[in-house]
């Protein structure tokens, strides 16, 4: 979920990365976002923007698994350049 967060210093990207368990009997079915259904991205959504009142978040947009592996492999990497 890519987001943009407002604070005291302005705007910044404050991304967040959704995921079910492999294993996790209650999502058995789930293999892509839309798996989740609109209802319940919206509520993910509604989580993300309303559990921090001081800061203020909007989405951007929402991914899907493979847009999302990419994103976790540059993170790995840009991390990997830091250490």
């Amino acid at each position: 979920m890519k987001r943009e967060q407002t604070g005291k210093d302005g705007k910044e990207r404050n991304d967040r990365l959704v995921a079910v368990q492999e294993d996790n009997h209650s999502f058995a079915s789930v293999r892509t976002i839309d798996d989740l259904g609109k209802a319940l991205v919206r509520e993910l959504e509604d989580f993300f923007v309303n559990h921090r009142e001081l800061v203020k978040f909007r989405v951007l947009e929402i991914k899907d698994a493979g847009q999302t592996m990419k994103l976790v492999k540059h993170a790995q990497q840009a991390m990997q350049k830091k250490s």
